[in-house]
């Protein structure tokens, strides 16, 4: 036996045990070191139960432990089985994984396999098998019984509902299911399982771990009375919420820096904001978004103004959306239908910022020449408005990062917007598609317009940058 170490009967039924005294894993650094839980993984392994759904930040070992687990019931009892990621270089990963609990495992405590290929490994002694697949594949549907499910990055499968329907039927009533996953939008079986246990449902256990949750997430200041000055409100609030310190919101700022795009969704802060949607539609239920007090407003000498503009192309609209900073509230829109005269547009485009003194505009430079954006600045200054236009281009990852800041403001009350039929409809039916890559594009059905939505955005990121708090923080 070794050293200091609990007896075989402990070990064989404890996941913590069996990890730190058996198991070996690779660190970031590429050494082979005992596996001893970090923070999360000792949170999991206190509170898992049957059926488990997991949303975690990226690297933090979430599916590192629940193969530790799977295979300390595989060679200590009768197991049978199954796991299954997104991708091939995912599935490859967790296999080597398994494969290192084995090679690693102490001399006298390595069980004799029987088969041993890519996709199955069996052990004889304890009636155990192991399979393994990727999510999609012709495997993936005929796993056959399963007493216990590994479901890794489960948000980014194709066929997400085929694939779990034919899982769970393969499942008894008493098998063990962990399903875990970085967010990726919010659409599919896998995201209505997560909300249905979110807001209540008892069937499956949430576990939602944000970035900060592991304290080894932060970057050291240089020296001793670093002034770490905040960027946005976002870093504020951070620090007032959740007791952040500098070496955090300087860690956050170094990964957002790297990725703004897929921070919320890798290194998640709330379960609102890494996911983007709830039910069918991408913005789920709208009805609080609008206030029909707000079609009524007039300009007020004493509030500033923002907006957002999107231009209009052969059958779409030309929307100008204009917000109140500070308030957070859209006060007036200006709507073009069929307006093809460029001069004309951007007549009425000035007319209406100079009503309202707006301070800036963010317009849509999708496809247009820089010439479009100088020629609104040029009647612009004719008009003598204070506004001047930069652009904005839709790329699909900032039109996904965009989006989800608006989802969640408008979720959250942030923002409140005026009440007309036209934008409430296109609130309504916009959607989020997945492509063959599993990605998530935001866009509207088939024959519909998101023109007030684009403008209503742009107006949000522009009311952002209106409104960002500086303040210096020093140690």
């Amino acid at each position: 036996m070794i050293a200091n170490m609990p007896s075989p009967s402990q070990v064989a039924n404890s996941d913590y045990l069996f990890a730190r005294h058996l198991l070996k894993i690779q660190d970031e650094r590429t050494n082979i070191v005992p596996f001893e839980y970090n923070v999360i993984q000792l949170d999991i392994d206190k509170h898992k139960a049957l059926r488990n759904l997991v949303i975690k930040p990226r690297k933090r070992g979430v599916s590192t432990y629940v193969q530790g687990r799977k295979f300390r019931l595989l060679t200590t009892g009768s197991c049978l089985s199954a796991t299954m990621a997104n991708d091939k270089g995912n599935t490859l990963k967790l296999r080597r994984i398994s494969n290192r609990f084995y090679d690693e495992l102490p001399d006298g405590f390595k069980p004799v396999r029987g088969e041993a290929s890519a996709s199955m490994m069996t052990y004889p002694l304890y009636n155990s098998e192991d399979q393994i697949f990727t999510a999609g594949s012709p495997e993936s549907t005929r796993a056959g019984t399963v007493t216990f499910f590994h479901g890794s990055e489960v948000a980014y499968w194709k066929n997400e509902a085929d694939v779990l329907t034919a899982i769970f039927g393969a499942m008894p009533l008493h098998g063990e299911v962990w399903l875990e996953s970085t967010a990726n939008g919010a659409q599919g079986k896998f995201y209505n399982m997560v909300m249905d246990a979110y807001n209540g449902n008892p069937f499956y256990k949430l576990h939602f771990y944000r970035w900060f949750d592991e304290p080894d997430l932060r970057i050291p200041l240089d020296h001793d009375g670093e002034i770490i000055i905040l960027k946005d409100s976002e870093e504020s609030e951070l620090i007032r919420l959740h007791n952040l310190d500098l070496e955090q919101i300087k860690w956050r700022r170094f990964r957002v820096e790297q990725d703004p795009i897929k921070f919320k969704q890798e290194y998640p802060e709330d379960i609102h904001s890494c996911f983007l949607v709830s039910g069918d539609g991408f913005f789920g239920d709208t009805q609080g978004f609008f206030d029909t007090a707000l079609n009524t407003s007039q300009p007020d000498e004493s509030k500033q103004y923002v907006a957002g503009l999107d231009f209009g192309y052969s059958n779409d609209a030309t929307v100008l959306s204009i917000g109140c900073l500070g308030d957070g509230v859209q006060v007036a829109t200006l709507v073009m239908n069929n307006v093809k005269n460029w001069d004309e547009q951007y007549r009425r485009i000035a007319l209406e910022c100079v009503k309202w003194n707006v301070l800036s505009v963010l317009g849509d430079s999708t496809g247009l020449q820089t010439s479009i954006i100088a020629g609104l600045n040029n009647v612009m200054r004719e008009h003598e408005a204070t506004a001047r236009v930069s652009g904005f281009v839709f790329t699909s990852k900032d039109k996904a990062n965009l989006m989800t800041g608006l989802h969640h403001a408008l979720h959250s009350g942030e923002i409140k917007l005026m009440d007309i039929e036209a934008q409430k409809h296109e609130f309504r039916s916009f959607i989020a598609k997945q492509t063959q890559s599993g990605v998530w594009r935001y866009t509207h059905p088939d024959g519909g317009h998101d023109d007030y939505i684009d403008a209503v955005a742009l107006m949000y990121r522009a009311m952002r940058a209106g409104s960002m708090s500086f303040e210096a923080f020093t140690l």
